[in-house]
Formats: C-alpha cells, structure tokens, sequence
C-alpha cells in the first residue's frame, strides 16, 4: 500500500508522518524523516499552502537547548466520508486526516430495509447532507461484511445479509454521480487501521480479528501492508472448519465455522437467550457478559475463540493477535482471556513463540479504516488531490 519512504517525495513522507504520529515538533519530524532543517521548512510551507497542516505555538522543553521547535499538526476538517455496512445497522460520518470523526451518525437497518437496493438509498441520503456542509470531500468508502471484487466493487456473497452477486458500486455510483467510491472488506479495513493508528503499528506480522454485529471477520498485516489474497478474499476467518461437538449451519452453507461457534450467536445460545432477525447483538452480548450467573456461557465461548486463534497462528506464524468488536469484549470478560490464551497455545507455534493477545487501541477501527482508504489518494498526491477538488 505505500512505498519505502525514501522513494516519496519529502511532503507526502511529511503529510503522513503527522496524520500518522501527530502533533509533532518540526525537530521532531526532522529527525523522523532524516531531512534537513531546510529541506523540512520546504515541505511543511507546502503543505501549509495546501491547507492540509498548520503550525502550532513552539513547544517548550526543559531537556532542549536553543530555540523551541514550532509543533506541526493536521487541518482536522473533513476530507472524506467513512461508511460502515452491517446487518442490522449503518454508520456514516466524515472524517478528516490525523483520525478526526466529525458527524457521525447511525440507523437501524430493519429486515425490510436489508436489500442492497435500500441499503445503497439510505448511504445515498444520508450522505449528500455531509456532501453540501463540507463542500470537497474527495470520496467515500463502505466497509461491507462481504466477499468482494473491491476495486469493482461486485459483491459475491455477503451472507448476514442474504446478498449474492451485488454490483453495489454501480448501485451507489447511480445514487451518487461523480463521488470516488471504495467499497472494502470490514476485516481488512480493520486490519488496515490497527497498522497505521492502532495497536499493529509495531507489529511484523499481526492478525485482527473482529465481530461488530454477527459473523467474524478477518485481517492480517505484513509490514503495514494488508494481505488480500490473490482475489482480494484473504484471511475469511470466520469460515475456518473448526471440530464441534454441536454443528450449526452457517449461512456460508457449512456446518462447522468458526463464527457458529464463537460469534454473539454463539454466545447468546450458550446462555440460552433467544436471538431473532430484531435482536441488537451488542446489546445482547453486553447483558450476556454482565451477568454472573453466564459464566459457563463466557467460557465456552472463549474456549472456541481460542481454538480458532489455535488454527490462525498455526497458519499465519504472527507476532500479535488483536480483537475488536464483541470479540474483545468477550475477551475482557472476567477469566475469559485466559482460556481464549490456553486454546492459542494449543497451536505448537504459539508454544514454540509466544502470541501476545490484546485488543483494539482503536474505537472504531472498521470506520477508521475505511477513512484511510479513502484518504490513499491525498496521503499519496497532496498536491495532486488537493488540486483536483479545489
């Protein structure tokens, strides 16, 4: 996704050092980036006429001699527009660089309103109220709960929604005229913010595993690229065939994933609440999770979690695993993560190298994600992208 830094020119590495790490001092990105004082003062005049950074007071430091450094900091006003599918729900907003979520808004799907008709209606009204207030935005990226063609934006299957062979990019470019569309895969995106803001940041390797409705999806990170597959398919975490005395059917048409048994359907079953087309699955886990008296239900969750994350470190070899989602908040379940991490450690090469676990350092690591998708053109071509929309 991105090339060594010193094949790109001084104001892109600038620009994406600060939407990245900032606020930071000039000094401070004078070292980062190996660039002299003048050659920094360059790029940060360049990207201040832009209107994609400004300058903030020097900041003082009692361990610094000499002048104090001037902090450099993004313009946090929205650039693009990040929306999330699930399915029984819809989160839009408009984002800008450095992580800034501005409007954020979010509806219920009803079962009636599941359709990718309705669907790409309601992200087409709820967006054009965002597009006449932040007159510019350069894009708009969905993360979808689906497999994919993402750069046509055809969609194969996505299974919680009963869609089968969607073209919902030419759905929402007929809604949308002229808007840059970037339709992706939830767990990639995922993936994608972790590395860049979040918990991934430091990792060679690291694995995202999440759950934000029904279902589980996936992402993996190799030195802050994501891993797509050959059909941008890759890492479809929660249809692994796992052992199970208790086979449930997924609507993949499997009998034995990974998300039966270990997803909020799963849990709710071993708690023995009922779990219908209109149940809030957040809501419902967080009931589950608070109650004393579900501790059996917790823990058998967590031992399928774990006997997952079993298969995955196997396969992947990675040097973190992180959880988003209702997966994480199985996770902090009291005693939960210990049995999630004696199910990991099955796996011989969990053993052999140990797997730190943790959860998302990021509050809606999808949305976010998706954003730095639609931001790839701006991070990439300031100038260029800047240009084009005025």
């Amino acid at each position: 996704m991105s090339t060594t830094p010193f094949t790109e020119p001084a104001p892109q590495r600038l620009l994406s050092l600060v939407h990245r790490h900032g606020p930071l001092t000039r000094a401070e990105i004078g070292r980062r980036l190996e660039l002299a004082r003048s050659a920094t003062g360059v790029a940060i005049t360049e990207l201040e006429q832009l209107g994609l950074i400004q300058c903030g007071p020097p900041v003082e430091s009692p361990r610094r001699l000499g002048r104090p450094s001037p902090q450099v900091s993004v313009q946090p006003r929205p650039r693009v527009l990040a929306a999330q599918v699930r399915s029984r729900a819809l989160t839009i907003a408009a984002v800008g660089l450095g992580r800034a979520i501005t409007d954020r808004t979010e509806v219920a799907l009803p079962p009636e309103e599941r359709t990718p008709e309705a669907v790409a209606d309601k992200l087409a009204e709820l967006a054009r109220p965002l597009l006449r207030r932040y007159p510019g935005l350069t894009g708009l990226a969905i993360a979808l709960p689906a497999v994919l063609d993402a750069p046509n934006g055809q969609i194969h299957a996505a299974f919680h929604l009963g869609w089968t062979d969607v073209p919902f990019k030419k759905l929402l470019a007929e809604r949308l005229p002229g808007l840059a569309l970037y339709p992706c895969n939830d767990g990639h995106l995922a993936a994608l913010a972790e590395s860049r803001h979040g918990a991934a940041q430091q990792a060679r390797v690291a694995v995202v595993l999440g759950s934000d409705d029904v279902g589980i999806g996936g992402g993996l990170v190799q030195h802050g690229v994501t891993f797509d597959g050959s059909a941008g398919h890759a890492l479809e975490a929660g249809h692994l065939q796992l052992d199970t005395t208790e086979p449930t059917r997924c609507p993949c048409g499997a009998t034995s994933c990974f998300e039966t048994q270990a997803d909020a359907r799963a849990l709710l079953k071993h708690a023995g609440v009922p779990f219908t087309d209109t149940t809030d699955p957040s809501a419902a886990v967080a009931a589950v999770l608070a109650d004393p008296a579900q501790t059996a239900a917790i823990q058998a969750t967590a031992d399928r979690i774990g006997a997952g994350l079993a298969v995955l470190v196997t396969l992947l070899n990675p040097d973190l695993v992180i959880l988003t989602g209702q997966l994480a908040a199985m996770h902090d379940a009291p005693g939960a993560r210990e049995r999630i991490l004696a199910g990991m450690e099955t796996s011989h090469v969990a053993r052999i190298h140990p797997v730190p676990l943790t959860t998302a350092a990021l509050p809606a690591p999808v949305l976010l994600g998706a954003a730095e998708l639609a931001l790839a053109p701006l991070l990439s071509a300031p100038r260029t992208a800047t240009t084009a929309t005025g």
